[in-house]
C-alpha cells in the first residue's frame, strides 16, 4: 500500500501505534535512569549549553512547552541533584541552568546506554536510510508545528 492509498484514520491509527511503541519502550528505558522523556531533554540541552549554562526560557522555547512546565521540571532535577541553577552576568532576573559537578560525568554514560538499547529496539532490521529519512520528516514537521 503507497501513502496515497492510506485513508485518513489508516494514517492516523499507524501514527498513533508507532507514537504509543516508541514512547513505551522510551519512558522504560529512561525510568532505569530515574528520569522522564522531557527530564530527559532538558538535561540533555543543559549538556549541550556547557559550562554557560542554558536560561530556563530558553529551554521552554526549544521544547514548545510552558515557562510553568519547565520550571517545575527543573526544580524536580535540582532536586535530584542532577542540575544546579546559577544567576546570570548580564541579567539578575534570569536563571541558568546547568549540570550539576556530581551529574555531569554520568550524561555520557547514559546516552552511551540510550543508544545502544534504542538501536537495539527501534533500529535493528530498519534500513540506515530509512532511518535517516524518517529524521529527515520528522525535523520538517518539528519546524512545522
Amino acid at each position: 500500500m503507497n501513502n496515497s492509498e492510506l485513508t485518513t484514520y489508516q494514517a492516523v491509527v499507524l501514527q498513533s501505534r508507532a507514537h504509543r511503541a516508541i514512547k513505551t519502550h522510551l519512558t522504560q528505558m529512561l525510568k532505569e535512569h530515574g528520569v522522564t522523556m522531557m527530564q530527559w531533554s532538558i538535561l540533555g540541552l543543559v549538556a549541550d549549553a556547557g559550562d554557560d549554562g542554558v536560561r530556563i526560557s530558553d529551554l521552554a522555547h526549544a521544547l514548545d512547552t510552558s515557562l510553568a512546565f519547565i520550571t517545575t521540571s527543573v526544580n524536580v532535577l535540582e532536586a535530584k541533584g542532577f542540575v544546579v541553577r546559577a544567576g546570570h552576568a548580564q541579567d539578575n532576573r534570569a536563571k541558568l541552568v546547568r549540570l550539576s559537578e556530581a551529574f555531569a560525568p554520568k550524561i555520557a554514560a547514559i546516552e552511551a546506554d540510550l543508544g545502544v538499547k534504542q538501536n537495539d529496539f527501534l533500529y535493528s532490521g530498519v534500513d540506515t536510510k530509512d532511518i535517516a529519512a524518517y529524521f529527515r520528516v520528522l525535523r520538517q514537521f518539528a519546524k512545522t508545528a
